[in-house]
């Protein structure tokens, strides 16, 4: 009967790589088995009994519980870095999730003919909402910016919060349509019922499939970081609630 716990074994081979659904066939079935083993070795009658239902209850633990517990071992780790790479507050990426991702996203600009930008959203004052209205208004202005930065640019690319109210966006879309993508962040901001009002300042770096750029062999996304970084300052130094582009 103890020639059946190997099948925690392939138990916990189905853990890894096939569905859950053959995974709980596999369970009914090593249970099913290590069972009539137990039923056939007490028919023999040469065993004692309770060395048999402790031996038995040993090889169905097994069989259950190595493979049960890979599985939340797997699960939870998975959730542990997933979680390492977003932001708690909006769920958006966090600077390590959008470094994982960013160069692949902007590629895409190059690959498939169109445009790439970095769009870095700043939101303006934000200290005065955070004194006027607190902290918890705060947070909440924080959301309701990344959940519409979300609407408006997320199927262009990807969007992270990279500071307290700073978020950072790397889309690719056609070359008509990149400057109305940025364009549109501005009006995306707007809602006249929103409690707490606020606007932001957007600067973006802008590289076309075209430029001779993309074959100089360039660290090209860094450095649309720091230019899109200088524009959204450059739009805070004027006033705030502007946009400011440039073509690398």
């Amino acid at each position: 009967i103890l020639t059946c716990a190997l099948f925690a074994v392939i138990g916990t081979f189905c853990t890894f790589f096939v569905s859950p659904r053959w995974l709980v066939a596999h369970l009914i079935f090593s249970v099913a088995c290590t069972v009539a083993a137990a039923a056939a070795t007490y028919r023999t009658g040469d065993v004692d009994v309770a060395s048999l239902i402790f031996r038995t209850d040993v090889v169905l633990l097994a069989i259950a519980g190595v493979p049960l517990t890979s599985h939340l071992l797997v699960t939870v780790l998975t959730d542990d870095a997933r979680s390492s790479l977003l932001d708690p507050l909006t769920g958006l990426l966090n600077r390590r999730g959008l470094e994982s991702v960013i160069h692949d996203v902007w590629l895409l600009g190059r690959e498939e003919d169109r445009c790439s930008a970095v769009v870095v959203v700043d939101i303006d004052r934000f200290k005065a909402v955070n004194d006027d209205y607190g902290h918890e208004e705060g947070d909440a202005v924080i959301v309701r910016v990344a959940e519409r930065l979300g609407a408006h640019m997320g199927r262009y690319g990807v969007i992270a919060r990279t500071g307290g109210e700073e978020y950072l966006a790397v889309v690719s879309t056609s070359r008509l349509h990149i400057d109305a993508l940025i364009h549109g962040v501005r009006r995306a901001m707007r809602d006249p019922d929103d409690g707490v009002a606020v606007t932001v300042s957007v600067g973006a770096a802008i590289l076309h499939a075209s430029s001779p750029l993309w074959e100089q062999n360039l660290d090209l996304v860094t450095r649309a970081m720091r230019v899109a970084d200088s524009m959204m300052y450059e739009a805070k130094a004027a006033g705030g609630n502007r946009i400011v582009t440039t073509v690398l």
